[in-house]
């Protein structure tokens, strides 16, 4: 088993020995089409019980990545350019209270090379 992590064409190649000690060498490509995935929710619970704390999307496939979260004022709360990392619901050292809030997600996708921006609302739920 092999898992590909770029897209591109590959050469597979299988080398059999039978019992008699004969040798046979078989080939194949194998094409890995580039994509990208993007999915995010509309609500999380940052309670602390290891379910849903922790508002991020998710992706497959982005590069220029950048995630903010703002309040219903307008201030940004929350910052970053790394895809893996996610809101915990707090901000200056404290939990945020039940809101919405807006955040603002620009990403380039891998497939096309082009540039996304998705702007929606997430409900903290205490």
């Amino acid at each position: 088993m092999h898992a590909y992590t770029h897209p591109g064409t590959y050469t597979i190649m299988q080398v059999v020995v039978n019992a008699a000690g004969c040798t046979d060498t078989a080939y194949v490509e194998v094409v890995i089409r580039p994509e990208y995935l993007f999915w995010i929710p509309n609500a999380f619970t940052p309670n602390g019980n290891g379910l849903n704390d922790i508002f991020k999307p998710k992706l497959l496939g982005v590069h220029n990545y950048s995630f903010l979260i703002f309040d219903r004022w307008g201030e940004k709360i929350f910052e970053t350019t790394n895809p893996e990392d996610g809101w915990n619901g707090f901000y200056k050292g404290k939990l945020c209270t039940n809101d919405v809030f807006v955040y603002k997600i620009n990403f380039r996708d891998d497939v096309q090379q082009i540039d996304h921006q998705y702007i929606g609302r997430v409900t903290l739920v205490r």
